[in-house]
């Protein structure tokens, strides 16, 4: 016969058991697929790199989406050559990441190099063109001022000045 009390002990233990079994089938799950991944990412291709990326960048985590995206781009190179869409597209976002990372000079230079792929796949015109125009625009608005080269540095007194001879003989 089963009281109170000891239905209270079975119901406890029976908890602890269905946890602790429930942790262990996550943390097998998760190891098999963990063993999984390189090989699922082997099939999934440059798109399921650049999914990730989305996902990456839709949590937040920046330098990850980079990176996914990065092999993204080295996937569709690798398996659909140079002149590949994917790759124009795995560019810009990354660029896109490096923007947001702080990587200004890197951006820049990823979004000029996606441009001109994308000119060379779509045409000058297209909309892709001008989205990426545009990035590479406002990414450009992040970049330190630098001196134009042909300014010139302030005016120095020359040797020889009316005004440093006043300087050393006291008179004007």
């Amino acid at each position: 016969m089963i009281d109170g009390v000891n239905l209270n002990l079975l119901q406890m233990v029976g908890r602890a058991c269905a946890h602790s079994f429930n942790r262990n089938v996550r943390l097998t799950v998760r190891r098999y697929l963990g063993r999984i991944s390189g090989w699922f990412l082997g099939y999934a291709g440059g798109s399921g790199a650049y999914g990730a990326g989305l996902r990456y960048l839709g949590r937040g985590e920046v330098a990850a989406a980079a990176e996914a995206f990065a092999d993204a781009q080295r996937m569709w190179l690798r398996d659909e050559g140079p002149w590949h869409a994917g790759i124009v597209l795995a560019m810009a976002k990354r660029a896109a990441c490096y923007v947001r990372m702080g990587r200004i000079r890197d951006a820049v230079r990823l979004y000029e190099r996606a441009l001109a792929l994308a000119r060379g796949l779509h045409g000058v015109g297209s909309e892709r063109v001008e989205a990426i125009a545009a990035e590479l625009a406002q990414a450009r608005t992040f970049l330190p001022r630098l001196p134009e080269r042909d300014a010139r540095p302030p005016e120095l007194p020359l040797l020889g000045d009316e005004s440093q001879e006043a300087d050393r003989t006291g008179r004007l």
